[in-house]
């Protein structure tokens, strides 16, 4: 995040993605994300209670329809091991699905690459 020199911390990239509607961080194995830094927003007022709140509720609403919180006698997929989830048919599947969802941006009159300040006051959907 701090390589596109959008913010200057981690504390004020994690008050940027909440302010811009961010509920996930994909951070898998790093040491250091920016979201651990959400306790601090909320310490110094940066965001509120409220908004941690509207941005958590979506995700928990989705764990709780996929059955997380089931016990695993009522989840059907607890039988399953690891031997059905990484056979080969299921990783080809998988890359099949990557290949045919991957979409290209098409760089008319130059538009690409964004600079944030040409978005100012401005929304986009990607």
């Amino acid at each position: 995040v701090l390589g596109h020199h959008y913010t200057r911390t981690f504390l004020e990239a994690a008050v940027a993605s909440m302010n811009a509607g961010c509920n996930l961080e994909v951070s898998y194995g790093l040491r250091r994300n920016v979201f651990m830094h959400i306790p601090q927003a909320l310490d110094t007022g940066n965001i509120t209670l409220q908004m941690l709140r509207d941005r958590v509720r979506p995700l928990f609403y989705t764990r709780m329809r996929l059955g997380e919180f089931d016990p695993p006698a009522m989840n059907p997929y607890s039988a399953l091991d690891m031997s059905a989830v990484q056979t080969p048919e299921h990783q080809n599947l998988s890359l099949e699905a990557a290949v045919k969802s991957f979409v290209l941006l098409k760089n008319v009159r130059g538009t690409l690459p964004l600079r944030a300040q040409d978005l100012l006051g401005k929304r986009l959907a990607v």
